[in-house]
């Protein structure tokens, strides 16, 4: 009865163990989508959306504009930024006033913990209610810029890993319904193998001539 203990422990120890580490290789961001910790990040850069339908398209994504939740995070976000907009565009993200002087992300997690990442806000009678990455070339870094959320800017995308882990079945190559190894031989549409050759049609030369019929 001991053996029989003993070999069951060990099954369910070994099954416990390999069922983590499948979940871990499994537990990674679809494409198109980048990850930091246990969020996918997508970055959309076209068509520009207003900060509410910004927000919808993300929900059409299942995720929500993103949340900065300490400085490290802002510090991913600037990281990708660097790559992904030499041309220093503004991003919308979660960031709203709640009240005054109080910034809450979209899940309502508190943002004045991120002071110094706040840019100088403009000397002008405005309502900004809304924040999105903006490069500074003052000071010649990414915060946050408060806007009005009608101006139409790229955005920013999060979800949780285990909320998009699903897409992940759309992610197929050129193997997918196929039993072709050799991406050679794997059938193709038609293509061309002989080009057209230029023609000009010379319109001077064209006569014009009127026939009647007497019926």
């Amino acid at each position: 009865m001991s053996l029989i203990s003993s070999c069951l422990f060990i099954f369910v120890s070994f099954h416990s163990v390999f069922s983590q580490t499948i979940d871990e290789l499994e537990l990674r961001c679809p494409q198109h989508w980048v990850q930091y910790r246990d969020s996918c990040y997508r970055f959309v850069k076209s068509p520009l959306k207003t900060r509410n339908d910004a927000k919808l398209n993300c929900k059409s994504l299942d995720s929500d504009l993103a949340n900065v939740n300490d400085a490290d995070e802002h510090g991913f976000i600037m990281y990708q930024l660097f790559w992904q907009d030499p041309q220093r565009r503004k991003w919308y993200f979660g960031g709203t006033q709640q009240s005054p002087n109080l910034w809450v992300n979209e899940d309502g997690t508190n943002l004045n913990e991120l002071d110094a990442a706040f840019l100088p806000e403009p000397a002008d009678n405005v309502q900004r209610d809304y924040l999105a990455y903006s490069f500074s070339q003052s000071l010649k870094r990414w915060g946050f810029e408060r806007v009005t959320g009608m101006e139409p800017l790229l955005f920013i995308c999060e979800a949780s890993i285990q909320k998009l882990h699903y897409l992940l079945n759309d992610d197929r190559t050129y193997q997918y319904g196929m039993d072709i190894e050799n991406p050679d031989k794997i059938p193709r549409g038609p293509y061309f193998i002989k080009q057209p050759t230029d023609v000009v049609f010379d319109l001077s030369k064209r006569s014009i001539l009127n026939d009647i019929t007497l019926s």
